[in-house]
């Protein structure tokens, strides 16, 4: 276990590997319960849980997802505002 979460990008493995298990879910069972969002939390939250792993490692270990998502959010909402009227 300890090994685990000195690998560096295993807590990018988890949240992505449960977003995909949700979507394929989603698409097998088509239920809101699916969401792929919704479903993957619960499914980290309860991981870290199971595995007594804390949220400041995990927090850490998946920054560079965050590092991400700031650059892919603004490529989002830069054609959503300019196609605001």
């Amino acid at each position: 276990m300890n090994l685990m979460i000195n690998l560096t990008y295993w807590a990018v493995l988890i949240s992505l590997s449960s977003y995909f298990l949700a979507t394929f879910l989603q698409n097998k069972i088509k239920s809101f319960i699916f969401n792929p969002l919704l479903f993957s939390t619960f499914t980290t939250i309860i991981f870290l849980i199971i595995f007594d792993i804390d949220y400041s490692t995990y927090n850490e270990k998946s920054s560079v997802i965050n590092f991400l998502l700031t650059p892919a959010t603004v490529c989002l909402a830069v054609p959503l505002y300019m196609q605001i009227k």
